[in-house]
């Protein structure tokens, strides 16, 4: 409150009150304000004086002067910007005014009225990373009311709170959803809603880099005082969608080569992870690696992580059961070998750049259940078929054999993978093998050998086995493959043919006591030759024999089949 004293004999105390708003400057004209007080003037006034009023009754030297300024003889301009941003009253305003008739001490209650100031925000930038969609949160506009913080007020010292945000601008890729509908421009958006988790940013998956929506926010101060304001300028909230990409395929690698091959099928779903290197985005150090999401395979066996920032990742891939992962990093083209560590099916760590796309990191599956096996029997009648009631060969060996490190059957570093001992049925089963080439070598027991091999038509009961060695065939399984057809027949051999030629003394066509034996003649074994008949162009001569001395003769050491003799 300012007073002011007027020098002649009568001294007079008189109080008022006046208002401005805050950040503004006022001049107020004393006559009217001491006629409002009682005083009728007369003369001209004339201010001698003007000060404030500490706590203590005394002028207050520590206010600035500009403050309370004199403009003439009985005009007072109070400006209260010299106090940015602060509402107060002034008691203690002392205007000492002299008409030359009275001194007058005016105590001026000056009252500044706080005017609401428009508040702040910021423009922010939000990495998406991996996401596909955002929830927008209060804290993203950077909301601040700092022209309106004031410790004189003790309701809201900070200022005023936000009440809304304004959107003025709506993203140019994307969508703004509120409660799942699109914001449109001059949306109001209430607070409480982006609280709750309404408003959402959603990702367009087929833009990449950056894209924004424009905003205002508004504060809940009202309208009221001079010159309000309870909205911010315009800023931005800006989403950077980066579009690197990593992925590739998971394939059955059927013929276990590490290599995806043009008829080889993709696995479809099958989980796989990426992984990403946390706060130090380095992976494998401190233990920090962290889970960025999961994909699951498409029908040909394809999985994508898309939007993706620089940086290091690495793939888990996951398999199905009877699965193990193939061989890694085979052939020369990475694009087409498979990157799972065969133990732990992790990829290598690979770094993307900004905006890059690999789509190399594959995964090849064996499966584990393959199966291998069939049947050794007798061939007694030695046509190179199983026929009804020929009995299987029981408690032999069979040797399932691998190609080695070169991959050629028949060299010297071929392995030996198992043995099996055929049962009471002569059959035998390789069980738990993984897709890729096997070749079965079979046994024969004593005084037999291999009946004809692939003969009649028919793989599921012709002979498998090599007439010499034993081996079947190079057999190819795929993933999981059940293959019974690999069968081997055994003939005698060590079977005899024979008797004797004697003298038929008295022509009736048997041998009769007292008849002797004709020493000394040739005796010829034949065969049908290729074409299996007798009588025709290509019987063969397979052994001769000399009658003793009793006439007798034998061809022994035969595998079982037809002969003739000559």
């Amino acid at each position: 409150m300012q007073t002011i004293f007027l020098k002649p004999q009568a001294s007079i105390a008189l109080n008022a009150v006046v208002h401005l708003c805050e950040d503004t400057a006022k001049s107020f004209d004393l006559a009217p304000l001491l006629a409002a007080a009682g005083y009728n003037q007369t003369g001209t006034l004339n201010i001698t004086q003007m000060y404030v009023l500490g706590a203590n009754g005394l002028p207050d030297s520590t206010v600035p002067a500009s403050l309370f300024t004199k403009v003439d003889g009985d005009t007072v301009k109070v400006d209260a910007s010299v106090f940015a941003d602060r509402n107060w009253t002034f008691n203690t305003l002392a205007v000492v005014i002299d008409n030359g008739v009275n001194q007058v001490t005016l105590k001026l209650q000056v009252i500044v009225d706080p005017v609401n100031d428009a508040p702040t925000a910021e423009d922010h930038t939000i990495a998406l990373g991996t996401a596909t969609s955002y929830v927008v949160k209060v804290t993203d506009f950077g909301f601040a009311d700092p022209h309106d913080a004031n410790s004189a007020n003790q309701a809201n010292p900070a200022g005023n709170n936000l009440m809304s945000v304004i959107i003025t601008v709506p993203p140019i890729s994307g969508s703004l959803l509120l409660n799942g509908v699109a914001v449109t421009v001059g949306q109001e958006i209430a607070v409480g809603e982006i609280t709750a988790g309404h408003l959402v940013y959603q990702v367009n998956p087929n833009v990449s880099g950056q894209t924004a929506f424009g905003f205002e926010v508004r504060d809940d101060g009202g309208l009221a005082g001079c010159n309000p304001a309870d909205t911010s300028i315009q800023h931005f909230l800006t989403f950077d969608a980066p579009h690197g990409a990593l992925g590739d395929r998971v394939w059955f690698d059927t013929n276990g080569n590490g290599v995806q091959d043009s008829t080889e099928a993709g696995a479809a779903n099958v989980t796989v992870t990426l992984i990403g290197g946390g706060a130090d985005g380095v992976i494998g150090t401190g233990g920090d690696d962290v889970v960025l999401g999961t994909k699951t395979t498409d029908a040909n066996g394809n999985y994508l992580f898309d939007h993706l920032a620089p940086g290091q990742y690495q793939v888990q891939f996951g398999k199905p059961a009877d699965y193990v992962f193939t061989g890694r990093d085979l052939g020369s083209n990475d694009a087409t070998d498979s990157d799972a560590n065969v133990a732990n099916g992790l990829s290598q760590v690979v770094t993307l750049g900004k905006d890059e796309t690999n789509l190399t990191v594959d995964a090849g599956l064996i499966g584990t259940n393959a199966k291998l096996g069939d049947k050794i029997w007798f061939d007694t009648n030695a046509n190179g078929l199983q026929d009804a009631g020929e009995a299987g060969a029981s408690g032999l060996t069979v040797t399932l054999k691998g190609a080695g490190a070169d991959g050629q059957f028949g060299t010297f570093d071929d392995v030996v993978l198992k043995t099996a001992v055929t049962d009471a049925n002569g059959n035998y089963l390789f069980a738990g093998l993984n897709a890729g080439q096997y070749q079965v070598q079979f046994s024969k027991g004593t005084d037999y050998a291999y009946t004809g091999r692939d003969l009649g038509g028919n793989d599921a009961n012709d002979s498998d086995a090599n007439t010499t060695t034993g081996l079947s065939q190079v057999v190819t399984l795929g993933q999981n493959e059940t293959n019974l057809t690999i069968d081997a027949g055994l003939v005698g051999n060590n079977a005899k043919l024979g008797d004797k030629i004697w003298f038929d003394t008295n022509g009736n066509g048997l041998q009769d006591t007292g008849e002797a034996g004709a020493s000394g003649l040739t005796v010829t074994l034949k065969g049908a030759g290729a074409d299996g008949q007798f009588g025709t162009f290509d019987d063969v001569v397979l052994n001769t024999a000399t009658t003793d001395a009793k006439g007798n003769y034998l061809f022994s050491g035969l595998n079982a089949g037809q002969y003739q003799v000559q």
